[in-house]
């Protein structure tokens, strides 16, 4: 089990992946893991390439100055998700206080609240329950509840249907709906009672909300990571327009297909993942006792245990020189990678859901603006960066600064 995040009966959005253990976790990956198959991803990109294009607005008018890449980039991430995930335009681009943009901001601010609610959950989820002590404030879990009962409702009304994450959840509680019709306060009691975890519109909201947060800070942070690697490594900038430039064509769009086969951007992308893993430690939880061979070491059940991601993947052991960003430790027919050395969506059967999702929309973005701009390092970056010791992710202190020029 992952452990860190726990199912707690008091927080009505906790129904989600990264807190159900067993089979019941076992079965909701199941129900999920269709939303993100080739053919589901394939039929997302006309979307993302629209929320390539507002990206691309936004920014030709920010060109020959130093931009403050981060924020832009989040406020991206949070487009892509509300058209991509919920078929909802959010206009996070064109209004950095829009309602989404004001609640991704506020979830990543690590209030005295959440704190408590993950001290509690590591000493016993009961404690919690008993207290009565939420993770998040009563407006947030009525902000998703809302959302996607409201958004739910509007389709069926309109009898609309989409491809996104959200059309997926509706189809599958039609399925659930012949033995256990929805409401808000029915799920936390299914999913105590049950491993087969029904979908009514709490547990809905659950995984709307997870899908969120997972998807926006982590790729908004490889994204800004990733563009200041470019901008200061030249050459690698270079190559990867090259690439981005034959790839186009004379067509200027790019297909699914087209974007899997560029193999120097996946080399580029895996080799930022590298330096700045989106989960900085990997936890699990041992569900039964178990002796690591060759020791007399034997981990309990219920002990929690904390891999070090980043710091495995910053040690010359494995990756040697690991402060220089060399993209061609991926390359395919490397093999000098260790198993178990890499896990920048984590590892074993609880990796990252939507890992395949998440490169192609990185893929997506880079492709396009490196196509139509230049990035540099202006004078008032600091590179390497200093990591900002509040933040939940591997961000740069004081922010990240490109100067960005049309091509």
């Amino acid at each position: 089990d992952r452990g860190f995040v726990k199912y707690s009966e008091v927080d009505k959005l906790s129904g989600h992946l990264l807190s159900l253990t067993g089979d019941k976790w076992k079965n909701l990956r199941r129900k999920l893991t269709p939303v993100f198959t080739s053919g589901k991803l394939k039929g997302m990109i006309d979307e993302l390439q629209v929320c390539a294009d507002e990206l691309d607005n936004v920014l030709s008018g920010q060109a020959g100055q130093e931009v403050q890449v981060d924020p832009l980039m989040e406020r991206f991430a949070t487009r892509v998700i509300g058209s991509v995930a919920f078929g909802c335009e959010f206009d996070t681009l064109t209004d950095p206080n829009s309602e989404f943009s004001k609640r991704s901001d506020n979830f990543f601010k690590l209030s005295f609240r959440t704190v408590l609610s993950f001290i509690l959950d590591s000493m016993n989820p009961n404690i919690r329950n008993l207290l009565g002590t939420k993770a998040m404030p009563k407006e947030t879990e009525d902000f998703y509840l809302n959302f996607v009962k409201d958004t739910v409702s509007h389709r069926e009304k309109n009898n609309i249907t989409r491809n996104d994450f959200l059309q997926l959840l509706i189809n599958l509680r039609k399925e659930d709906a012949a033995g256990a019709p929805g409401s808000l306060e029915g799920s936390h009691q299914k999913i105590k009672d049950r491993d087969n975890v029904i979908l009514d519109d709490s547990l809905m909201a659950s995984n709307v909300y997870i899908f969120f947060v997972a998807g926006f800070e982590t790729t908004a942070t490889t994204l800004s990571n990733l563009l200041l690697e470019l901008a200061a490594n030249q050459e690698v900038q270079d190559k990867l327009r090259e690439e981005v430039r034959k790839a186009l064509g004379t067509e200027g769009k790019l297909s699914y297909d087209v974007i899997n086969e560029m193999a120097y951007m996946k080399m580029v992308i895996s080799e930022v993942l590298r330096k700045y893993p989106p989960a900085a430690n990997v936890s699990r939880e041992c569900t039964k006792a178990y002796t690591i061979p060759g020791s007399d070491v034997t981990i309990e059940e219920s002990i929690l245990v904390t891999i070090p991601a980043y710091a495995i993947h910053m040690d010359p052991k494995y990756f040697p020189d690991p402060e220089k960003f060399l993209p061609e430790r991926f390359t395919d027919n490397n093999k000098n990678i260790k198993q178990g050395t890499y896990m920048p969506f984590g590892d074993g059967p609880r990796n990252c859901i939507g890992m395949r999702f998440a490169m192609l929309e990185m893929k997506m973005v880079v492709a396009s603006l490196l196509s139509k701009y230049h990035f540099t390092l202006p004078p008032t970056m600091k590179y390497p960066i200093v990591f900002d010791k509040k933040a939940v992710f591997l961000k740069a202190e004081g922010g990240i600064r490109l100067k960005v020029e049309k091509l």
